[in-house]
Formats: C-alpha cells, structure tokens, sequence
C-alpha cells in the first residue's frame, strides 16, 4: 500500500494492486476549497463535524449519516461551517471500474450517473465509513478489499439508480477451477483479478457467482483454507513459524483470525491434550 501524506492529519490512500481507487482522510481540517471537479466519481462522508456542500448554485448542510457523491466532472465545493474543523474521508473510484460494475448489473451501455448529491442514509454511510477503514488497513487481504468494494457500489447502484437488474448466470466448471487456484495460493496475498484471470470469468462476475456455488465468499474460502493448513502444521512447528507460512505477517492478526474460525487460540489449540 502506498501512503502519501500531506501532513500529520491528512493522507491519501493509493494501491497498484487496487489501482481504481483513492482514499483521502481528513481530520480536524478547517482548509477551504474553491469550486472543483474530480475526472473519476467521487463519494464521501464525514466523520465529525459540518460541512458546506455548494453544488448546482445551492448550498446544503452535509451532516453525519449522509454520504455525498459527485459524478464526473460535476463542479462543486465542501467547505467548513464556520471555520469549524471538521474529519471526513473521501474516496475517488475509476469511473471505467464502475461502469464496467454497473453492465455486469444493468444492460447499460455507458456509466450511468446518481442523480443526488446527497445520499441519506444511516445504513450505507456505516457501509462507507466501515469499507474505508477497511481499505487502509494493511492486515485485509485484498479479496476482502475487493469483495467490500463491488459489495458497495453494486448496493448502491442497485438501490439509487431506476435501472431493471439483468438475470445472474454462472459457469459452475470455472468455478471449480478458481476454487483449486484458491486452495493452491492460500498463502498469497491473491486478488479478484488475478483469480478470474485464471478461471477466464469477469472480476465483476466471479465474486457473487463463487457465493452463490459454493455458500461462501472466496475471502471466507481462502481465510478458511489458511486456518485449516495453519491447525496441521501447529503439531509440528513454532507458532510464528505457522504464521507466516500461511500467509500472516502480523502474529496478532493471525491469533485474532485463528480465535474467530476454532474458538481457541493458536497456543490452545498446539498445547490442547483431549482427555478420554
């Protein structure tokens, strides 16, 4: 992950391997911005504070529980309420990634904009807040990043665009073979792309379709093969050992994820002798 900071309270989230999207967090930041644009879309929220949305020469109040989206090239401004410092994150997603989303959603045959600026909604503002940390956080494998994403913006479309949804197909052989590259890479940091790559599927198709062959996602599949792998070879090696040949680098990561799967830690479950 790349990080590119402006300063102690402000940075920019970028990642080659998630090249379509940009996060920018802000905190207790009272700069004013003159009217602007953003070529790709654009969707944030705040995460305290007020802020002055001028947008189609009218001015709103954006508060806490709202997200406020931009299409391309829409010319607007977020400034603070009266020189209040306010924290938000804003996010900048490809609009080519997008709309590539979108047609495997709709029949559409261009990138189909949300109409509103203002999106309320409590229960999709927690989505954005949540899906950001997410993102930063360096410890999420990129499926989960990735699965979150589509996951997202597909709610969104789906809810706040007057689209009809196209009938979902699925190939269940080349699935199969996504899941044997799974199973053969679970120690990899494996993305979306590469996976359907190799099974010849659309990224945008593959994640949903995997679901709803085999009842879970390919993140809980990988995530369930690491822990599975990591149970035998704890009767032979050294935790930190186990840890990292299974693909966790951060050994309280890798306990936290352990606990969740087998209701016991990597050090109970080594040291466990059954009584019979």
């Amino acid at each position: 992950m790349i990080l590119k900071r402006e300063d102690m309270k402000n940075y920019f989230f970028k990642d080659e391997k998630i090249s379509y999207i940009e996060i920018r967090k802000s905190e207790d930041n009272n700069l004013r911005y003159k009217e602007h644009f953003h070529c790709e879309f654009s969707i944030g929220a705040l995460i305290k504070g007020t802020t002055i949305l001028s947008f189609e020469n009218k001015k709103y109040h954006l508060n806490k529980n709202e997200l406020v989206v931009f299409n391309p090239f829409e010319l607007h401004s977020c400034n603070p309420y009266k020189k209040q410092k306010r924290s938000y994150y804003m996010m900048y997603v490809d609009t080519q990634w997008l709309f590539n989303l979108q047609k495997n959603i709709f029949e559409v045959n261009e990138f189909i904009p949300i109409k509103s600026a203002i999106i309320k909604s409590e229960k999709y503002y927690s989505k954005f807040i949540f899906l950001c940390e997410k993102i930063i956080d360096s410890n999420v494998l990129y499926l989960e990043q990735e699965a979150l994403l589509e996951e997202f913006f597909s709610e969104i479309f789906i809810n706040f665009l007057d689209k009809k949804r196209k009938k979902e197909t699925f190939e269940i052989e080349k699935l199969k073979k996504a899941k044997k590259y799974i199973e053969k890479y679970f120690y990899k940091n494996i993305t979306l792309f590469e996976i359907s790559q190799h099974c010849e599927l659309s990224p945008y198709h593959f994640s949903r379709s995997f679901k709803k062959a085999f009842g879970i996602s390919p993140h809980k599949f990988l995530m369930n093969m690491r822990i599975e792998k990591a149970k035998k070879l704890l009767k032979e090696k050294n935790i930190v050992d186990v840890a990292y040949e299974v693909g966790f680098y951060d050994q309280s990561h890798f306990h936290k994820v352990f606990k969740s799967y087998t209701a016991a830690t990597p050090f109970e479950y080594k040291n466990y002798t059954p009584n019979f």
